[in-house]
């Protein structure tokens, strides 16, 4: 399947998806609506980032051993195999899939909901470190590279993105009466951290791509471009999550999974340009 097509597929799928939501708003049953919506977005998000997972090993593979894109495509590949431990985990959750052994110790199944959400913490740390290596590497070459004030100006815009999301910490928080408690502010914690991370990847995106184009733009720059949509859908996903949690729990759960299924698409069609590119040489 070419880019193009994808693309304009995948803008299709989010617009049904905005569709299906608001129809069921039309005819009252927006709760309902808003819940099969978000959990089909959820898993067409993970089958995106199954097809990202393979396409980056193929990837990694055509660069050599010696080569800085190795590196940088193997820090990308891990950080596609630990989100997706982390997604499979959580759709365990969602569809009711978790293990008797587990829901049958207390300490485990707190470990299991808790503390395994922090793999999603360290697929972003991947994938900083991947933009760490593209940014020292590209500065190896002795090459004028530098990053100009319109790059800062987007770089302060998305950072606009964490600091509203800390002040609506406290929505993060709403997830329903059971919930108020220890659990919750677990999940706010992880929520706070996660935005945070999500905030600085955006940043080195904008960096990487900004040293993209002084190379001459091009698909490369392509591939960067697509990066930098994932990197700020990401972060957004918590800003919307921190913004309508307290007032419209439905909208905030689907305009996340929204966000999250955004960011998967636009990195599947980074790795697609950045395949053409290792195609040509």
């Amino acid at each position: 399947m070419s880019r193009t097509r994808l693309a304009l597929g995948l803008l299709l799928a989010t617009s049904l998806a905005a569709t299906a939501l608001f129809a069921g708003l039309a005819l009252g049953v927006s709760d309902r609506a808003g819940l099969l919506v978000a959990r089909g977005l959820f898993l067409a998000t993970l089958g995106v980032e199954l097809a990202a997972l393979g396409l980056a090993f193929a990837v990694r593979a055509r660069f050599q051993p010696s080569e800085p894109n190795r590196r940088i495509w193997t820090l990308f590949a891990v950080f596609l195999v630990v989100r997706l431990l982390a997604q499979l985990r959580l759709a365990s959750l969602y569809f009711d899939l978790v293990p008797g052994f587990v829901t049958g110790s207390p300490a485990l199944f707190l470990f299991y909901t808790a503390g395994l959400r922090y793999l999603y913490t360290l697929s972003d740390l991947a994938f900083a470190a991947a933009l760490g290596v593209a940014i020292h590497a590209w500065r190896a070459t002795g090459l004028p590279f530098r990053v100009l004030g319109r790059d800062f100006a987007l770089m302060a815009l998305v950072g606009g993105l964490a600091v509203a999301t800390w002040a609506l910490a406290g929505n993060l928080t709403f997830l329903s009466e059971e919930f108020r408690n220890v659990a919750a502010r677990q999940m706010q914690i992880f929520r706070l951290v996660a935005v945070s991370l999500g905030t600085l990847v955006a940043c080195l995106c904008l960096a990487v791509r900004r040293f993209a184009v002084q190379m001459g733009g091009g698909a490369l720059a392509g591939v960067w471009s697509a990066v930098v949509v994932a990197g700020i859908a990401h972060a957004a996903s918590f800003l919307a999550l921190g913004a309508l949690s307290q007032r419209w729990q439905t909208g905030a759960e689907f305009f996340e999974q929204l966000c999250l299924f955004v960011f998967a698409a636009s990195f599947l069609l980074a790795i697609l340009r950045q395949r053409e590119l290792t195609r040509g040489g």
